[in-house]
C-alpha cells in the first residue's frame, strides 16, 4: 500500500496550481478617461497691438526742445510732435548765411582782380604768371561760396525740418527721446501707429504651437469684465523662437473689434475646437507590448485591453496622441507596465 500512495503524492506535487482569476481581487491602477481638451482649451495672454507701426525721426540733428503728445494720444496727420531748438537751428542758419555774404564778396573781389590783370596783361605789365595766380584765386573763391551756399541750404532745411509731424492718423506708442537730449539725424524719436488695424499678439509655448495649424482659430476675451469675446484668425507666427522661454510669437487679426479693445487692452486667447480633436496623454501611460508602442485601455467589462496608438508632439509631461483611441475611452495612466491582457482591473473612483 506504500507505493500506490507515494505515487498519488508525486502526482499531486506534480500538477500547476491555476490562479483563481475570476476570484482574484481586482487590480487598482490610476487611469484617466480621454478628453478633447489638452492644448485646444488652453489660454495665453496677450496684448492689442497695431498691425502696422512707424518710427519717427528728425532729419536733422539738434538739441530736443520739446515733445508735444504721450503715449496713447491720438494725433492727425500734419500735427506737430516734437521739435528741436529753434535758438540753435536758427543761429546756425544766421552764421551760414554770413558766409555766404562774405565768400560772395570774396568771389566778386577776386573775380574783378582777374578781369584787371587779363586787361594789363595786353599792354606788358603783367606776366602770364601772375595772370595764372590771380586765376586761382579766383576759381578758389568762387568754390568757397559755392561750399558756403551749400551750407546756407542745409542749415535752412535743418531750420525746417526742426519739426516732427504725424506722417498719418494714429496713436503714439512710444517716446523713445528726453526733452533736452541731443538727436542724432535718424534717431526714433517717437513711434505712431500706420493704421486702424490691431492685432492681438500672444507667446504659445513650442510644443503647443506644433498642434496648431495655419487655419486656427481662436476666442479673444477681454480681461476687463463684462466686454463680449471675439473671434481672431491666425496672421503670421515670428520665425525666430523668443529667448530662454522657447515660446513662438503669434499675431491673430481680430474680427469685427468693439472700441473696448484698444491698444495696450490685456486679453487671453483660446484655440477654439476644430473638427479633428487634438488628444493628449501623460506619457506614463505609454507602454510597449511585443515591440508595440500603446496604452491600456479598459473595457467596459473593467478588463484590460491593448491599444497601439500613433503619437506626436510632447507637450510637457503629455504627448499628443493622433490614432489608436478615441473620446472617452478610460485609459490605464500609472502601473501600466505590470499590467496584462485580460486583468481584471478595479472600478474607477471618482
Amino acid at each position: 500500500m506504500i507505493r500506490p500512495i507515494l505515487l498519488s503524492a508525486l502526482l499531486a506535487m506534480a500538477t500547476p496550481v491555476v490562479a483563481d482569476t475570476e476570484n482574484a481581487a481586482p487590480r487598482p491602477v490610476i487611469s484617466e478617461i480621454v478628453r478633447a481638451d489638452s492644448a485646444i482649451m488652453r489660454s495665453f495672454d496677450g496684448v492689442i497691438e497695431p498691425r502696422d507701426q512707424i518710427d519717427l525721426a528728425f532729419r536733422t540733428g539738434g538739441r530736443l526742445a520739446r515733445i508735444s503728445v504721450e503715449t496713447g494720444d491720438r494725433v492727425s496727420q500734419g500735427s506737430v510732435l516734437a521739435s528741436l531748438d529753434q535758438i540753435t537751428l536758427q543761429q546756425d542758419l544766421d552764421a551760414a548765411s554770413a558766409a555766404v555774404v562774405s565768400a560772395r564778396a570774396a568771389a566778386d573781389l577776386a573775380a574783378a582782380q582777374l578781369e584787371r590783370g587779363t586787361a594789363l596783361i595786353d599792354r606788358g605789365v603783367y606776366s602770364q604768371a601772375q595772370l595764372e595766380q590771380l586765376q586761382t584765386s579766383s576759381d578758389a573763391a568762387r568754390a568757397q561760396l559755392n561750399n558756403a551756399i551749400a551750407t546756407e541750404v542745409q542749415a535752412r532745411e535743418a531750420a525746417h525740418y526742426g519739426n516732427l509731424t504725424a506722417p498719418v492718423d494714429g496713436v503714439i506708442l512710444t517716446t523713445n527721446a528726453e526733452v533736452g537730449s541731443y538727436i542724432a539725424a535718424g534717431t526714433s524719436v517717437l513711434s505712431i501707429t500706420g493704421g486702424s488695424e490691431i492685432e492681438a499678439v500672444i507667446d504659445v509655448p513650442e510644443p503647443l504651437f506644433e498642434t496648431l495649424t495655419t487655419t486656427s482659430q481662436f476666442e479673444i476675451t477681454h480681461q476687463v469684465p463684462g466686454v463680449d469675446p471675439i473671434r481672431a484668425t491666425l496672421r503670421s507666427v515670428d520665425p525666430v523662437t523668443e529667448g530662454k522661454l522657447d515660446t513662438r510669437r503669434m499675431r491673430l487679426t481680430l474680427i469685427d473689434p468693439p472700441a473696448d479693445y484698444r491698444i495696450g487692452a490685456l486679453v487671453l486667447a483660446r484655440p477654439l475646437a476644430q473638427q479633428t480633436p487634438t488628444i493628449t496623454l501623460p506619457q506614463s501611460a505609454l507602454t510597449t507590448l511585443d515591440g508595440q508602442l500603446g496604452v491600456w485601455r479598459i473595457t467596459p467589462d473593467r478588463t484590460a485591453e491593448f491599444a497601439p496608438v500613433t503619437v506626436s508632439t510632447e507637450i510637457g509631461d503629455r504627448i499628443t496622441i493622433t490614432a489608436g483611441i478615441d473620446i472617452n475611452d478610460e485609459i490605464i495612466t500609472r502601473g501600466a507596465s505590470s499590467v496584462s491582457i485580460g486583468q481584471h482591473i478595479g472600478d474607477r473612483i471618482q
